[in-house]
């Protein structure tokens, strides 16, 4: 009693009872000295909660070997936890969850997911101080049949958080997991939601435990919206090891738990049956926790956490990789199989990439605008042909983008497979983007936007603005915003977009507060990384993932074997898995999708951390497409050629190799937002819209935007456009004015010569061309182009920009985008017909001069029809014919606009061998 310890930042003061005040400014909380101690002398039966995942998150554990009597379980469920859910029993104790709409049943009905019911539970709280010591204070408890346990707080000088010291001395043998329950709580109808991936993504479960593999920043967090009562796991105990952490090797896990009506922050460790957990007599289990008492806004204990605790900051190069730029043109030569193999598994006739890691025999494209965009900026005419407009086509046919035309196995991983046509897949926003790429001029895309009509959402009505122009939908859209604010709900990227509309600060408020919520619960802030050296891919050969044992195993692959690779000694953060993300049990998703936006809000709002954030996910990353996960550390995916393996060698992540159709769209986003952040939004070009898609991004290229003070510049990515010198620096480059506009920004810490030597092929400069420079932001005394060359220096983290006049910039695919002799398509270029045999569709599309074809398809399904034959002419030229023999039955045919209007009859063969035919249409130009 009276002693007291103090630092900067707070005072802690012992009372009589062996409780302890912590007081931060004019905060005071009160620390327990009680701990709960779980003991099982037989394993507990430690797995994922998997499919009983409406009461806890998937990746919760879940031990068979314990469970609650029935009665009590449903007191439980409807009392604390509010739950509208049945628990019942049959006579063989097999037990059924009644959650009204599902069931649950078998394995996953048993057992519990509440830590405190996995073994026998002891409680014990201390009822002094036995002494003070150099910044310390130590409870004494009493003795138990089992164990002895022993704690001290430390209160670290001259300031930091108070570290809590928890010792374990075993006296049976047996599981041991221990908590901390002392910690301060808040009653539940005070506390409010802290995003975390202790309280689950609606932020409403509880009573269960995430494990060290499914953590984000190891904490468990409480507030009142004030008040920020945090357990944070000390970084001491999660260090940077050779394996990442996974199911097997986890430390410990995180909970908020309902105490005696109050959201409690805890931390177990061990996990029960877990790591570490089985211990012998004698043994002695040590763990330290820290204890965080904040005032203020929850993001800003979040980022203090990340940056004062767990030392998280921006390390990230190009070393590994070189630029982004490179990545993204590797990543097309894979899409487009480039260097053969077809290691991508396109298929023309279905026209995506087959979804063989999943379900082989299915297609499933999110948006044709990933790869579409692409292909537009990068200038690209062969990815738009062969690539773009077949999935822009499959988007337009098919009523889900989950295509199964064929009869394939069940495996049980995709679900809702559909095959059935005559409608878009995609909703109204991504086909007002399409309508705006196509630059406004192929009626069929508002045609289906007009069709499907404008629901009162934010994206739906911001999209019938942008087609419409109608200043009605724009105030419509910001209406139901301000509604979604008030009722904390909404997508942090639907925010961003108005806000980048109407530039009103509450859309960036909102965006922001949904952008962190995001990172917390889905972003990889730690281990800390060590300034070391560190040897990835030992051996020689790359990890293999452990799907890969199942494929073998099931498919009858050959026995799984890492891929050859040279083993590297490199600083530690090439082979961290910060600024991945973690939605599922792996520890590192490969997905970036949300590393841009990440870049943009940060610019928008001039927030470093997010901006940190962001580099870590997509910097120095990846030398190609890497896959969807990997569950080991290597440096393999920043190999330029990784996925140019046929499918049994594709084994080092969960590998889909059509993901890369969604990875180019995120890296293509990336580089441009990253030019937006780094010029302080002077480089910025106009955005679509992919709402409504998974993973989705922003996508450029329909509309100029500006460089600096120039507007009318029309961003321009063409691979061989120059030859940079420097591997630590990326590139952003467009065109208008008579002039080309390049901006080199640099991804290292220290500073970088840069040559540039410019491509005639795909740009000339008349002599002595003057070149307008920014650098840092700062415009400088104009300079003259030398010879199609310029050098330069660019700072640490710095950009250096230039336009150069006199500049014949020689386009491609964007010469017949934006040539204004282009056709306009009314209403007459796309038909609906019945036939015999079913619906047939027509329709022309458009991208600019020389790019227009007709797409053609029928809705007959292969139970009636066995082949088709499309008869077409154009004008008054001859008619044509051709075939097809495999569902779904559709053609693409390439016209001249200036041959006239296209006529066409669809024949099929029906399975009772009759010829069918339909009536004549005709598509007008």
């Amino acid at each position: 009693h009276g002693q007291v310890l103090e630092n900067r930042s707070y005072r802690i003061e012992a009372r009589p009872d062996g409780k302890l005040d912590v007081r931060r400014g004019e905060v005071v909380r009160t620390l327990r000295p009680e701990f709960t101690v779980m003991f099982s002398a037989a394993d507990p039966g430690r797995h994922i909660d998997w499919q009983n995942y409406l009461l806890a998150p998937r990746w919760a554990i879940r031990w068979r070997h314990y469970q609650e009597d029935i009665v009590s379980l449903n007191r439980w469920l409807r009392d604390e936890l509010g739950l509208d859910v049945t628990v019942t029993e049959t006579a063989d104790g097999e037990r059924i969850w009644d959650y009204g709409r599902v069931k649950v049943t078998g394995t996953y009905a048993l057992g519990t997911t509440n830590p405190f019911l996995a073994g026998e539970r002891t409680t014990v709280a201390a009822k002094r101080f036995v002494t003070r010591a150099q910044g310390s204070m130590f409870w004494e408890f009493a003795d138990q049949p089992g164990f002895r346990l022993m704690a001290r707080l430390h209160l670290p000088l001259p300031d930091g958080d108070p570290e809590l010291n928890i010792r374990l001395i075993v006296r049976e043998s047996g599981y041991y997991s221990l908590a901390f329950t002392g910690a301060p709580g808040v009653l539940v109808e005070q506390a409010v939601n802290v995003p975390q991936v202790a309280t689950g993504a609606g932020g409403r479960q509880r009573q269960f435990l995430m494990a060290e593999v499914n953590e984000r920043l190891p904490r468990a967090h409480v507030s009142d919206g004030q008040v920020h009562s945090v357990v944070v796991v000390d970084p001491r105990e999660t260090p940077f090891r050779e394996e990442m952490p996974s199911r097997e090797n986890s430390r410990f896990g995180t909970m908020i738990g309902l105490l005696d009506g109050r959201l409690t922050p805890l931390v177990f460790s061990p996990i029960m049956g877990g790591a570490e957990s089985l211990m012998r007599e004698g043994d002695d289990y040590r763990f330290t926790i820290r204890y965080l008492l904040k005032e203020g806004d929850w993001k800003d204990v979040y980022r203090y956490i990340a940056r004062d605790i767990y030392r998280f900051s921006d390390l990230r190069d190009n070393s590994g990789t070189g630029p982004l730029n490179e990545t993204i043109a590797n990543v097309v030569d894979f899409l487009l199989d480039r260097h053969g193999g077809n290691y991508a598994q396109w298929h023309d006739e279905q026209k995506y990439y087959n979804y063989w890691s999943d379900k082989s025999g299915i297609f499933k494209p999110f948006s044709p605008l990933f790869g579409l965009a692409a292909a537009v900026v990068l200038d690209d005419e062969e990815m738009y042909r062969r690539r773009a407009l077949p999935v822009v086509e499959f988007a337009l046919s098919r009523k889900s983008n989950v295509f199964s035309p064929y009869d394939v196995e069940d495996t049980g991983q995709v679900v809702s497979l559909d095959r059935r046509l005559g409608a878009p897949y995609v909703g109204v926003p991504q086909l007002v983007s399409l309508w705006s790429i196509y630059q406004e001029r192929t009626h069929a895309f508002r045609h289906y936007a007009e069709k499907a009509g404008f629901p009162n959402r934010i994206m739906e009505q911001l999209a019938a603005y942008r087609l419409t122009g109608e200043a009605a939908h724009l105030a419509s859209a910001i209406q139901i915003a301000d509604r979604t604010i008030r009722s904390d709900a909404g997508h942090y990227f639907d925010f961003l977009e108005l806000y980048e509309v109407t530039r009103e600060p509450r859309f960036l408020d909102a965006a922001l507060e949904r952008v962190y919520a995001q990172a917390a619960r889905g972003v990889n802030l730690f281990p800390p990384v060590p300034d070391r050296l560190m040897t990835f891919d030992q051996g020689g050969r790359v990890p293999v993932h452990g799907h890969s044992h199942g494929r073998h195993r099931l498919w009858g692959f050959p026995p799984p074997e890492g891929l050859p690779t040279r083993e590297q000694t490199v600083p530690a953060w090439r082979g961290s898995e910060i600024g991945l993300e973690t939605f599922s049990h792996h520890r590192a998703e490969l997905w970036m999708n949300h590393h841009p936006q990440f870049m943009r809000v940060a610019a928008h709002a001039g927030d470093d951390f997010l901006r940190d954030m962001a580099r870590w996910g997509m910097v120095g990353r990846y030398g190609n497409y890497p896959g969807d996960n990997r569950t080991a550390r290597s440096l393999v995916t920043e190999l330029p050629d990784a996925p140019e393996h046929p499918i049994w060698k594709q084994i080092y992540t969960s590998f889909n190799p059509g993901h890369a159709w969604e990875v180019i769209g995120a890296m293509v986003d990336f580089l441009v937002t990253d030019a937006f952040e780094r010029s302080e939004g002077s480089i910025t070009f106009p955005s679509a819209s992919m709402a409504g898609s998974h993973f989705r991004v922003n996508v450029y290229g329909d509309r100029p935007g500006r460089f600096y003070d120039e507007e009318g510049v029309h961003l321009w990515l063409p691979r061989e456009l120059m030859h940079v010198d420097n591997r630590q620096v990326d590139h952003l480059a467009g065109y208008g004015n008579g002039k080309l506009y390049v901006a080199f920004w640099n991804q290292s810490f220290e500073e970088q010569p840069v040559e540039v030597v410019f491509n005639p092929e795909r740009v000339e400069f008349a002599p002595g061309a003057s070149v307008r420079v920014w650098d840092n932001n700062v415009k400088k005394e104009s300079r003259r182009l030398s010879d199609g060359r310029l050098a330069f220096t660019v700072p640490p983290k710095g950009i250096y920009a230039a336009a150069i006049d006199q500049a014949d910039v020689k386009r491609t695919l964007q010469a017949r985008m934006f040539d204004p002799n282009s056709v306009i398509l009314g209403p007459g270029s796309i038909t609906q017909k019945t036939a015999p045999f079913g619906d047939v569709y027509g329709m022309i599309l458009s991208l600019g001069r020389g790019l227009s074809n007709a797409f053609v398809y029928t809705d007959a399904l292969p139970d009636d029809v066995i082949m088709a034959r499309l008869r077409y002419r154009q004008g008054n030229g001859e008619w044509k014919e051709e075939e097809d023999e495999i569902f779904p039955f559709e053609f693409s045919v390439w016209l001249d606009e200036e041959a006239g209007d296209f006529e066409f009859v669809l024949e099929v063969e029906t399975t009772k061998q009759e010829w069918l035919k339909s009536a004549v249409s005709r598509l007008r130009f």
